[in-house]
């Protein structure tokens, strides 16, 4: 967010800048004074700063948006490179919009999409562009001890009726960030691996006798059935959290408590 602030005022000074010099010279002639043309004044000033930014950057290897303070925000070249050029592509795409809107709605519509949709549209793409450029700053991730840094996360797999989960957190660390149970649903897993243990679940509590837990519902096929895919499933766990997960397997006891 205060990256997004401090490039939205720097873009708004060049624009300002960049009118200046347009309105200064060309814009300010008989022709441009002509109220047929008022809505292609802001597509050529739109054009303009795309120019300017475009080849201030290509031929002279200068970011005008850093040229306002850019320093103190102490941002590698390949960052503002990559801004002036995103930036420059936004003027392009807001003029071609400007002379759509200008030719296809009324004169009180363009004035109203020229009042606010530009500025709201410069809102939207410093929110949301210069995070994703090479370069850009990369959010403050929570200090983590190094002791658990290290253990990392380790959860016990097995089943239990009712519960809704196979895992169990076996370590401080697991349940420091999990709690005891934990569900998979909250590992950011795939979508396809979380319908999957949601069906194993869904299988195992029907394989169940809620009266009485220890009657055999299964048959022998369907038992070795379930246990290939559970198996197959803890393959697919495992290498979907990485190093940073131990999962322990206890699935051989199933009826056991938690």
């Amino acid at each position: 967010m205060q990256l997004s602030i401090a490039l939205f005022w720097r873009i708004l000074v060049v624009q300002f800048l960049s009118s200046l010099i347009l309105l200064g010279g060309f814009l300010n002639t008989a022709l441009m004074r002509d109220p047929a043309l008022i809505p292609w004044k802001a597509t050529m000033g739109f054009l303009f700063m795309a120019v300017v930014l475009g080849a201030s950057q290509a031929a002279l290897k200068l970011s005008l948006v850093r040229a306002v303070f850019g320093g103190r925000l102490e941002l590698p070249d390949q960052f503002w490179r990559s801004l002036s050029f995103a930036l420059a592509l936004f003027c392009v795409m807001l003029a071609l919009v400007n002379i759509a809107v200008a030719k296809a709605a009324t004169f009180e519509t363009w004035l109203t999409y020229k009042t606010f949709v530009p500025l709201v549209g410069l809102l939207i793409f410093v929110a949301a562009v210069p995070s994703r450029l090479p370069g850009a700053p990369k959010p403050d991730r929570v200090k983590v001890p190094a002791e658990l840094e290290s253990a990392g996360y380790e959860m016990r797999y097995f089943f239990s009726p009712g519960s809704g989960v196979f895992l169990w957190s076996a370590n401080d660390n697991a349940r420091e960030r999990f709690g005891y149970p934990v569900s998979h649903a909250m590992l950011g897993l795939a979508d396809e691996l979380i319908l999957d243990g949601d069906d194993l679940l869904a299988r195992y509590d029907a394989s169940v006798n809620s009266d009485n837990p220890k009657d055999e519902v299964w048959s022998e096929s369907e038992r070795l059935s379930f246990a290939r895919d559970a198996q197959a499933f803890l393959r697919a766990l495992r290498k979907s959290l990485g190093a940073e997960f131990t999962i322990i397997e206890n699935s051989a006891t199933p009826l056991s408590s938690p």
